[in-house]
């Protein structure tokens, strides 16, 4: 963008010569088009808008990963009751192993 496309759009009157030299209506809409997503009338009030929605993101994720932590709490006490009973069945089956030796033998 070109000093005098932005001073145009800021509003800047040229002086001397120059004043008899304006845009074209149609350059300057296009800037302002580019550049509208950019400009703020009150850049406080985008900042304290994009710090909600920052914190807002924070809480969720903050939600979600106490749900997750939850969830693992729960799959590793499943885990380790299943871990007992697979040491239970082992002994299980080393009993029986044991017993069918003794009635082949």
């Amino acid at each position: 963008m070109t000093t005098e496309l932005t001073k145009s759009l800021l509003g800047w009157k040229k002086s001397g010569a120059k004043g008899s030299y304006k845009l074209n209506e149609a350059v300057i809409r296009s800037a302002y088009d580019k550049i509208f997503k950019y400009l703020s009338i009150d850049g406080a009030t985008k900042s304290r808008a994009d710090i909600e929605d920052l914190k807002t993101a924070l809480v969720t994720q903050e939600t979600e990963m106490r749900g997750l932590k939850t969830r693992i709490d729960t799959l590793a006490e499943r885990l380790g009751k299943q871990d007992a009973e697979v040491e239970e069945l082992g002994s299980e089956i080393e009993d029986l192993k044991a017993t069918l030796g003794i009635i082949h033998t």
